[in-house]
Parts: structure tokens; sequence; C-alpha cells
């Protein structure tokens, strides 16, 4: 599209472009705007979305980044583009008043629009993604004697659900906040009781799949199982035992060997609480040093700003 207009996308930030239509769904007319916008962040991404929107409702064409105004020069003109909308009830005050934006409707709107946008209705938990993982495993370890592609297809379907989570946490669900009080996240960072019950499962795993080799064994002659004298089960049974006792004690050596503790993502959490606790500390100087010349309100506002400002990342593109 972009070659189409004869326009080519820049690499820099800013809106590189956008399309205005009408789509017929059958009874139903939607017009729509689509657009791309590209920033440092995703927070100041959505700080441009609602200019780049009015100007391609506009049809005006997409800005370069040493073409935009500054930041105050933009939120002078959305607030006169806002107070200018008849339906708004800012409409009835002058054009061009002083940080509108940060009007009580105003900004409740906007901000109803940011939580759409970032979709923070639903938080990101990961009692679902162990549960995901511990079945799948289950499923491998009990049974996977009866099918040896169990493994390879359950580390197919494993990776494709690592990069859904990606896209949950990065793009479709808020990601997890720290406790108001004390600022600080769940403290385990090791499996914790699903550790208990993965090793359960490989003990159990054990015995399942000796018994389902037992039951299907025919040995190296043509007799089968249900053929067997008396000896012949006592001489299975001893084996069985031995291997069962073979490998469990193998297992116990390896969950002795292999920490359940994941040391890197033990040391990347206290890092990131570390930088989260001086983040705030220095939130709060600074609000402390500040006058207080605004309300309450626009405080709560600025706050909910900060919080919702994400590290950059590459987007859908390096997920897909």
């Amino acid at each position: 599209e972009s070659e189409a207009s004869g326009r080519p996308l820049g690499l820099g930030m800013g809106a590189l472009m956008a399309k205005k239509g009408v789509a017929e769904l059958g009874p139903v007319r939607v017009e729509y705007v689509a657009g791309l916008v590209r920033a440092a962040t995703h927070y100041e991404a959505l700080e441009r979305v609602p200019r780049a929107l009015r100007r391609a409702r506009e049809g005006l064409p997409p800005e370069d980044v040493d073409q935009e105004p500054s930041a105050e020069d933009m939120a002078y003109e959305e607030a006169r583009a806002l107070c200018s909308t008849p339906d708004l009830p800012q409409a009835r005050k002058s054009a061009g008043l002083p940080w509108v934006w940060w009007d009580e409707e105003l900004a409740g709107l906007y901000w109803e629009e940011v939580f759409e946008l970032f979709a923070v209705k639903e938080t990101f938990e990961t009692f679902e993604i162990y549960a995901h993982l511990a079945t799948s495993f289950s499923y491998v370890c009990l049974f996977g004697i009866s099918a040896p592609i169990c493994p390879l297809l359950a580390l197919i379907f494993t990776s494709v659900e690592v990069r859904q989570d990606q896209l949950r946490l990065l793009w479709l669900s808020r990601p997890p906040h720290p406790d108001e009080e004390t600022l600080r996240f769940k403290w385990r960072v090791s499996l914790g009781a699903w550790y208990e019950i993965l090793s359960f499962t490989c003990r159990l795993s054990v015995i399942v799949n000796l018994l389902l080799w037992g039951l299907t064994y025919e040995g190296f002659s043509d007799t089968k199982p249900a053929e067997w004298s008396s000896e012949d089960w006592w001489r299975a049974l001893a084996l069985f035992l031995l291997i069962e006792r073979v490998a469990v004690q193998l297992s116990k050596l390896l969950f002795q060997y292999f920490s359940q503790l994941d040391h890197d993502t033990a040391s990347a959490y206290l890092r990131r609480y570390n930088r989260l606790r001086r983040a705030f500390a220095q939130d709060e100087e600074d609000e402390d040093e500040k006058p207080e010349t605004r309300s309450s309100r626009q405080l709560k506002h600025e706050v909910c700003r900060r919080r919702l400002t994400r590290i950059p990342s590459k987007g859908l593109s390096s997920l897909m």
C-alpha cells in the first residue's frame, strides 16, 4: 500500500501510514480508520494515536518525525480539537483552554480508551500456564511408551504455546503488578507445589510404563503372556521389581542433581524488584519536592501513565 501511494515507510518514530474506508458487512455499514504508529514504547505510541486518528479522518498525510510539533504543542492542538467537538461537554468552553486534556470528563474518556487498547481487564497469571505444561508433561511421562511420537508432538505444542503466552503478556493482558503496600511481586521463583506434582508424576510413570511394557511384552520366544507358566510370571515379576527400583533410584539422583530453582530467573527477578523499588522511591521523592499545584485526580492519572509504560519490544513481528 505504501508503494502504491508513493510514500515509503520510514524507519523512525511517528505515524507511518493511515487508511480510511467503509466496509459493508451485510446490513451493517462500518466506517473504519486503520493505521500504523511507531514509537519507542507502547505508552508513547498510544500518546500519538488520537492525533494520528484525527489527521487520518481529516484526510491529512502522515507526518515525518522531524515535522511533528513538540509534545506540548500536540497537547494544545488535541485540546482545541476536542473543545470544538459539539457533542462534548467542553464545547461550551472557549477553544484553546490550557490542558483541557486533563479535564475530568476528557481524562476519564481518554483512560477508558487506553485501558481498552491495553486490554487490562485481564491480568496475566501463570497458574493456567503451569497447569497446561504439567498436563502435557504427565501425558508424555505416563503414556510415552505406547506412542513414542508423543514427546515430539508435546515439544511442538509447547513451543507454540510459549509464543502465544508471550503475545498475551506483551499485548493482550495486563502484566503482573506488585502489591500496592509492599511493592513486591510473588517471592516464590521456584516451582513450588508444582515440583511435588511433577515428582509424583515421574515416580508414577515408572510403574505405569513398566506395566504397559510387561503386559505387551512377549519375550524372545513366540509365547504370549497368556500362555506363560507360573515360573515365567515370577521371573517377569522379579524383573519388573528390579527395573522399577533402578528407575526410581535413578530419578531420585536426577532430582537431587537438578535444582528446582532457576538461578537466572531468580537473579533477574531480584534485579527487577530492586529497579522497581528504586523507581517508586524516586517518584515519591519527586512528588514530595514538587509544589501541590495540581489536583489529586491529575496526580492519579500521572501515576497510571507511569505504570502503563513498558519496556520497548519489537512487536508482533518478532513474536510471529
